[in-house]
């Protein structure tokens, strides 16, 4: 209801001043309303806790070392692999939906963007999401390294002899393609130039189309990972800073070195007598190397040989001594053989 007061003052519409007919209404703004959280709070700090025990409880009971995740020396964490994210996703009951964007150069390089989206897969509810690159621009894919290839058998087995030719000296050691790499064995002066005229050490890659279908797969991994650790919250006890386990060189050569156990001095010595009673050849002994898994004889000479005898790991050893008793036991059937078809052809005599 409208009223005037006593005074002749503008009246007044429940409280509020206004004007008069025909003046614009001021009206005062409603009070503001305390605002909640933006986001509040959905479980409570010990279901929080009980989830990174079941994360800890699913690493123990039910992935593999090396094959879910990967453990690198200096680190941490455990860096998790996409069959450990798998596994993540199938105990959350995570719908994963992964999504990629294709970048294509002139110059034959593809760069991938990948989106992994995740749900609840009861509910339909967003979770979040991951997003990872990868592209054949990246060092380890957009380039190859050129290895020499042997003139004879075309094999990239070539490598530089530490040693001279044992027929000379005083020449500078030359190159020999390897037999354990799966090469012939041959050696070559040093002044080949089949072998100097070759283009060494890192060049372009030719083959980027191979690598197409690669990035593509390694995009979306990389995605699925980071989208799983978000999710889950599996930061806490994994990591994805080592991609895929795998330790980078430097770290890499000392666990290999510390790792390769020395062969005795006096087994190398009975080895090498075992070669020269059976006088195999420089070609026969490389074989017998290759088949063991070591590596071939950098020269053809009997500090070749000596190398190549002294750098066996136990088990390769063990290998060659098996090789040798076998090649002795082949000897001595076929010498008591051919021993036989003399007698016999006496004893008819």
């Amino acid at each position: 209801m409208s009223q005037e007061n006593a005074n002749g003052a503008e009246p007044v519409i429940d409280g509020h001043a206004v004007e008069e007919a025909g003046a614009a209404v001021a009206v005062a703004p409603p009070p503001v309303p305390t605002p909640a959280l933006a986001v509040a709070p959905q479980g409570t700090p010990k279901e929080l806790v009980a989830r990174l025990d079941a994360i800890k409880e699913a690493q123990k009971e039910a992935m593999e070392e090396g094959v879910d995740y990967g453990v690198i020396p200096g680190t941490e964490k455990p860096t998790l692999l996409k069959p450990g994210a798998e596994k993540l996703a199938a105990l959350f009951m995570l719908d994963v939906q992964p999504s990629n964007e294709k970048r294509w150069g002139a110059d034959g390089h593809l760069t991938v963007v990948s989106r992994v989206t995740i749900f609840h897969a009861p509910s339909g509810a967003r979770l979040g999401a991951g997003e990872a690159v990868c592209s054949t621009r990246e060092k380890k894919y957009a380039f190859r390294t050129a290895n020499l290839k042997c003139p004879q058998c075309e094999a990239e087995t070539v490598w530089r002899s530490k040693h001279p030719p044992r027929n000379e000296p005083d020449a500078e050691p030359g190159w020999f393609c390897s037999s354990k790499k799966g090469g012939c064995g041959a050696n070559f002066a040093a002044d080949d130039e089949r072998i100097t005229s070759q283009e060494r050490g890192q060049i372009d890659n030719p083959d980027l189309a191979d690598l197409w279908n690669t990035v593509v797969k390694m995009a979306t991994k990389r995605a699925l990972v980071a989208a799983v650790l978000i999710v889950t919250g599996a930061s806490a006890v994994f990591t994805q800073d080592i991609e895929d386990g795998q330790a980078s060189p430097d770290q890499a050569a000392p666990a290999k070195a510390q790792s390769r156990p020395k062969l005795d001095g006096a087994r190398v010595q009975k080895i090498g007598a075992g070669i020269a009673a059976l006088k195999l050849t420089y070609r026969e002994i490389g074989v017998m190397l290759g088949a063991a898994g070591a590596d071939g004889l950098t020269e053809e000479s009997g500090e070749g040989v000596r190398e190549a005898l002294g750098a066996l790991t136990p088990a390769q050893a063990a290998k060659v001594e098996a090789h040798l008793e076998k090649i002795a036991q082949d000897r001595d059937a076929d010498q008591s053989q051919k021993g036989g078809k003399v007698d016999g052809s006496q004893a008819s005599a």
